[in-house]
């Protein structure tokens, strides 16, 4: 038995199979909030190892009662609770039912606390309505 095995492991790593590593994996994750009538919707598009998120882009959309196209959206990912790694905010002329997206390219440690927060601002008459989605990794 020993023999066969010796045998496998040499035929193994003669062609290159000997040690593995895990490919990565791509998924999105959503988060969403709502504010006075209003909503925000945000999909995370990330690859994860064993070590690293590797964040792509944010797509987001705003929906509920109109604002006449003067919402924003501002994105901040912190890591460990402290590491801004990557913070973003929209023209504030965004307006509802349009997906929008922003390419993001940011590596973060998986290990670490994550959070990618989105605070959108829905400018309305009289005081501003706003909402915070927090993405918890």
């Amino acid at each position: 038995m020993m023999k066969k095995i010796t045998v496998l492991t040499a035929a193994l790593a003669a062609v290159g199979v000997a040690s593995f590593t895990p490919a990565a994996q791509a998924f999105v994750a959503d988060a969403g909030c709502q504010g006075g009538g209003h909503y925000l919707t945000a999909k995370y598009t990330l690859t994860q190892d064993a070590t690293y998120h590797y964040w792509d882009k944010v797509e987001y959309r705003l929906t509920g009662a109109s604002t006449g196209g003067k919402s924003d959206v501002k994105f901040r990912l912190v890591e460990g609770g402290s590491v801004t790694k990557f913070e973003w905010p929209s023209p504030d002329n965004r307006i509802n039912d349009k997906w929008y997206t922003k390419q993001i390219d940011v590596t973060s440690t998986r290990a670490k606390d994550e959070k990618f927060r989105a605070r959108a601002g829905f400018d309305t008459a009289g005081q501003d309505n706003e909402c915070i989605a927090v993405l918890d990794y």
